[in-house]
């Protein structure tokens, strides 16, 4: 299955295992962080 994350960031779950998984939630997360006063959200 496909997870939509944030900013039309896609996650194939179905390779990964959920540590995998909020792992990549976690740095997709923290790069937008970084980059919200330079988005429109």
């Amino acid at each position: 299955p496909l997870l939509p994350a944030k900013d039309a960031f896609i996650i194939d779950t179905s390779e990964l295992t959920i540590d995998q998984v909020f792992e990549e939630v976690l740095s997709i997360i923290e790069g937008n962080n970084r980059h919200t006063r330079c988005t429109s959200l």
